[in-house]
Formats: structure tokens, sequence, C-alpha cells
């Protein structure tokens, strides 16, 4: 294949209209993605993988939430218990956030909750210091613990809610590039590639946090 395929994290979309990329790998909530699809700059987007957030915490976690599967509902008891939270000043977290304490039926902080807009690595440093809850991707957490030792551990996963869905965007143009660049997504939303992403693991950690989601992918480009 000649297609150069990018995926970068924090803006994708100005790679691809540089032309230097063919396939843009990005979250579906990133903000890039409408602008790019109905200016007709980029193919329909198709959904090809989800990747894991988790809320983590200190290892005697106070709010005693360890293995609960509804995020909504731990959160009601670290607010009623008043336990150091921190507030993950990333797009994507704190809208979840906003999700999860509104279900929980929260709208009222104290200094338990702590919000100084700090965002990702940021915000995970913040909450080892003040052995605090907070709400992170699982993969920059497993490499921020390789790097740095953190205690937090990850005690609520198994929600839904934790899942954000990925997409793959073939880049509008003309020649190989494109055709490779359609080839390789198709080959991403195959049984194979799928099967591989439900089975790849974290050395050391035996949980999925890639999830398959190429399922009831209709082709209209």
């Amino acid at each position: 294949m000649t297609a150069e395929i990018v995926y970068m994290g924090s803006d994708p979309f100005s790679v691809a209209e540089a032309g230097e990329a063919d396939l843009v790998i990005s979250h579906y909530g990133h903000p890039g993605v409408e602008p790019f699809v109905t200016q007709g700059r980029g193919k329909w987007p198709h959904p090809v993988f989800a990747n894991q957030m988790a809320l983590f915490g200190p290892k005697d976690d106070p709010a005693q939430i360890r293995g609960m599967t509804n995020a909504a509902d731990a959160l009601a008891r670290i607010a009623k218990t008043r336990s150091t939270f921190v507030v993950n000043a990333s797009h994507g977290a704190r809208y979840l956030e906003s999700i999860l304490w509104q279900n929980a039926g929260i709208d009222q902080f104290g200094e338990w909750h702590i919000d100084r807009n700090t965002a990702g690595k940021a915000a995970m440093e913040l909450a080892t210091r003040q052995s605090a809850y907070v709400l992170w991707g699982f993969a920059p957490y497993l490499r921020f613990k390789q790097r740095s030792g953190t205690d937090l551990e990850p005690l609520v996963v198994g929600d839904p809610l934790f899942q954000r869905i990925m997409v793959s965007i073939v880049v509008n143009a003309e020649g190989n590039a494109a055709e490779d660049a359609s080839a390789f997504e198709r080959y991403l939303l195959s049984p194979e590639a799928q099967s591989r992403i439900r089975a790849f693991r974290y050395p050391g950690f035996q949980q999925p946090m890639w999830w398959p989601a190429g399922r009831h992918n209709g082709r209209e480009d």
C-alpha cells in the first residue's frame, strides 16, 4: 500500500488537510469530524473500535467503589462519602463526567470536588498527590503508571459509557492512495481485524481495553 495512514490524538484533521494523511482514525466526538465530512474533505466515518476510560482511585478506596459497574452509582457514593475527586478537564472526560453526575443526581459539590482545569496527565498527577478519584483513559493511564509509579488503581471499568467510539475516515482524494486507504479501512472492518482488536491485551493486564465496533457499518461512500 502507498497510502499514508496517521492517527494523532490531538488534531489529526489538520494533518489530513495538509495532504499528509489519506486515512484518519479519530474519536467520533472529536470536534473536527463533522466539518471534515460535511465540507467534503472526508468520506463517511465508519466505527472501527472503541477504547476504554475508567474511574481510578486510591488503593484504600474510601468510597468503596471497587468493582462497581455503574459509574454514576460510584460517583454518587464518592459524593456521599465526600471522598476527594479531581476533575479531568479534557473535553471527553469532562463531558462524560457531567453525564455521570447528572445520572447520579448530584449537582452540589464541596471542597472534596477539586476542579483546577487540569487535563489528562496533569489531572492524574494531581489526583495521585491528593489520593483522589479521577476519570481518565485506560491506555494513557498504563503508560503513566509505567513511568511515574502512581498508586492509583482502576476501580470502575465495566460501565458501557466508558467505551469511546473511534472512527476511520478516508480522505477525499484521487488515485492509488485513496484506493489503498479504502482497502485498509475495509481490512479494519473485517472479522479478522475485529477479532484481533477484541483479543488484544496490554502486558500485565488481562482485561480488554479496545473493543471491536465495526458491526453494522453500511458503505455510504
